[in-house]
């Protein structure tokens, strides 16, 4: 809650986990916030992702063939609600 990623990515795996008003700026390849599989290693699932800021950066493709920009979540059962401002 309220972290500053610049240039950067954060995440990972976990169960119930909660991203709340972090300001996201100047990623590259991948994005800001990401998370894992659910499934590999130990579950990924339940996340809520709300308020956060994304700004500069270049999308770029990823493993997947896709272009996420700021946030790249594939745990199931993930809640991205509230205003995101992307700039």
């Amino acid at each position: 809650m309220n972290n500053e990623i610049i240039g950067a990515q954060s995440g990972g795996r976990g169960v119930d986990i909660v991203w709340e008003h972090n300001r996201i700026t100047n990623f590259g390849y991948g994005a800001g916030i990401f998370s894992g599989h659910d499934g590999v290693g130990f579950g990924t699932h339940n996340w809520t992702i709300t308020g956060n800021s994304i700004s500069g950066g270049q999308p770029a493709r990823d493993a997947n063939g896709f272009y996420p920009k700021g946030i790249e979540v594939y745990a199931p059962r993930t809640k991205i609600i509230g205003k995101h401002l992307f700039q």
